[in-house]
C-alpha cells in the first residue's frame, strides 16, 4: 500500500509540475511574443536608417537599387518589395523625392542656374530633372524659384 501510495505522490507532484510549467508558459507567452516582435522592428528600423543613410550621403551621386539591396542583404526584387511595404513608395520614387527636396532647397538659397542644381542633385538629364519636379511639386523648376521667392519676401 505504502508503494502505491508513493507512485500517487511521484504522480500528484508531477501534475503539479506540469500545470505550473504551462501557467508559466501562459503568462511567458504574450511577453515572448511581444518581444520577439519588437526585435523584429527594431531589425527593419536598423536596417531603414542604414539605407536612409547612405541614400542622403549618396545623394548628389547615382544611386542602383542592386546597390541599396545589397546594404540590405537581399536580392532587389525582395529589397523594393521591402522598402515599398515599409515607406510605403518605391526606393526609385524615394531617392527622387528626396533629390527635389534638395533641388527645392538650392533654387531658394542659390542663383545657382537650373540645369548646373540637376546635376548637383544627382541628376544626368536636366531635361528627366525638370519633368520629375513639375510632376512632385506641381511647377517647373524655373515657375517655383518665381513663386516661392516671391513668397519669401
Amino acid at each position: 500500500l505504502s508503494s502505491s501510495s508513493a507512485a500517487s505522490d511521484v504522480y500528484k507532484r508531477q501534475t503539479q509540475y506540469f500545470e505550473a510549467l504551462t501557467a508559466a508558459y501562459q503568462l511567458l507567452t504574450p511577453i515572448i511574443d511581444q518581444s520577439t516582435a519588437t526585435k523584429g522592428i527594431e531589425t527593419h528600423y536598423s536596417r531603414l536608417e542604414r539605407i536612409f543613410s547612405h541614400i542622403d550621403q549618396h545623394l548628389t551621386q547615382t544611386i542602383q537599387i542592386p546597390e541599396l539591396a545589397a546594404i540590405h542583404g537581399t536580392s532587389t526584387a525582395h529589397f523594393s518589395r521591402w522598402f515599398s511595404a515599409i515607406v510605403e513608395t518605391s526606393p526609385k520614387r524615394y531617392i527622387n523625392q528626396k533629390r527635389i527636396e534638395l533641388a527645392c532647397k538650392k533654387l531658394l538659397l542659390t542663383d545657382s542656374r537650373i540645369d548646373s542644381i540637376a546635376y548637383q542633385c544627382g541628376y544626368e538629364d536636366p531635361l528627366y530633372f525638370s519633368k520629375s519636379f513639375k510632376r512632385i511639386t506641381g511647377l517647373t523648376p524655373r515657375d517655383y524659384r518665381k513663386t516661392k521667392l516671391y513668397d519669401l519676401h
